[in-house]
């Protein structure tokens, strides 16, 4: 009705034309169908702490951001690989942000 209209910013004119605020420009993100550690849906451009494991056995904390690969077809979550070509595989996740918010971010996930 006409309060829920005025709630959402509408007005109607004497005439019965409505007119809407203008809305502001958006990105939208997917929704990759993946959740942290502790049930956070991460979204496309999502910044994560996680815990990568490498081929030697070693553990190390850093940081990824969650993107879409065109030429396989799925999310990945990628991180700045000190050697090409070494295998890597994450063992924990925890979304920290995302890089549209939180720009500093993944400054520091691009290295």
């Amino acid at each position: 009705g006409p309060m829920e209209l005025m709630e959402m910013g509408i007005v109607m004119t004497a005439t019965g034309e409505l007119l809407a605020p203008m809305l502001q420009e958006a990105t939208v993100q997917w929704f990759t169908g993946q959740f942290d550690e502790r049930k956070v849906p991460i979204f496309e451009g999502d910044i994560c702490k996680v815990g990568v494991l490498n081929t030697f056995g070693s553990m190390t904390e850093q940081l990824a951001v969650m993107r879409w690969d065109g030429s396989n077809q799925r999310f990945m979550l990628l991180i700045h690989a000190p050697k090409a070509g070494d295998m890597y595989e994450i063992r924990s996740c925890v979304r920290i942000g995302n890089e549209l918010r939180d720009p500093e971010l993944i400054k520091q996930v691009n290295g």
